[in-house]
């Protein structure tokens, strides 16, 4: 009885509160205080937002510009590829080649196995293949110089087989004689003209060309379509080697050309 009566105040105060706070929301008085309390936040609410706004639209800006800039780099990478190959193709049409067959203009894309200061490139990789109508054992030039000849051809790329390859061996003859002798690969910046006879005069500085010993296309009566055409300059003699114990005489050849830096070719079609 005694937890009874102690009790019934409590509830009785509990009663009477509930009962005037569902008065007092009824009559408006607590939309009042909420409305007061709505007016204080709502400032501090309507900064927060446009805060969060702002840096929203800032980084979208940003993203904006960051496109932006990725898209006039490309555009500005595209045209100076553009205008390195017109320029290649305005030196290239400006020599006069000795060659009723058209010119097929090809980047460089890779050299294989080259390591700059190390070695020097066997292959080079060029972007066009035989969609363009590049052939296998195409002869390759820069100018009226000798790059080398296409080994391998996919739809879209070719591989070039360097003349300063170790693999890399034609028919050569010097320009202000009747002297022949092959030349050789050395897989340096040095080729060798070698298989010359003692009894022939080689001077230094002399210009060697390729002699001709194109085959037919392949497939045509058996034949692999591989060597070069005739009078495609090879380089220079720098220095010549003769013992008389020998049966041949050889000579160093340099081309002009920086294989290393090649960066447009151009494909005998």
């Amino acid at each position: 009885m005694q937890n009874r009566s102690n009790f019934l105040p409590f509830f009785l105060v509990f009663f009477a509160l509930s009962i005037f706070i569902i008065l007092i929301g009824r009559i408006g008085v607590l939309n009042g205080v909420s409305s007061i309390f709505n007016k204080s936040v709502l400032p501090l609410r309507n900064a927060s937002v446009n805060i969060l706004s702002l840096k929203s639209l800032q980084n979208k800006k940003i993203n904006e510009l960051i496109s932006e800039n990725q898209r006039l780099n490309k555009e500005l990478a595209d045209k100076k590829n553009i205008l390195n190959e017109n320029l290649a193709l305005k030196s290239q049409f400006a020599i006069t080649l000795d060659t009723n067959q058209s010119l097929i203009p090809a980047k460089v894309i890779g050299a294989p196995g080259f390591i700059p200061g190390v070695s020097n490139p066997s292959y080079l990789i060029i972007d066009k293949g035989s969609a363009e109508g590049i052939l296998s054992k195409s002869t390759v030039i820069v100018g009226n110089y000798l790059v080398g000849k296409v080994v391998s051809v996919n739809n879209n790329f070719s591989k070039i087989e360097l003349v300063i390859s170790k693999k890399s061996s034609f028919t050569a003859k010097v320009s202000d004689s009747d002297i022949s002798g092959i030349i050789k690969g050395s897989g340096n910046e040095k080729l060798i003209l070698d298989n010359v006879l003692l009894t022939e005069n080689l001077k230094k500085d002399s210009a060697v060309l390729t002699k001709g010993d194109k085959d037919l296309p392949a497939g045509k009566a058996g034949e692999k379509g591989e060597g070069y055409p005739p009078d495609i300059a090879v380089g220079k003699i720098v220095s010549i080697e003769k013992k008389s114990s020998d049966l041949f005489q050889r000579a160093e050849v340099r081309s002009p050309l920086d294989f290393r830096n090649l960066n447009y070719v151009f494909v005998l079609k």
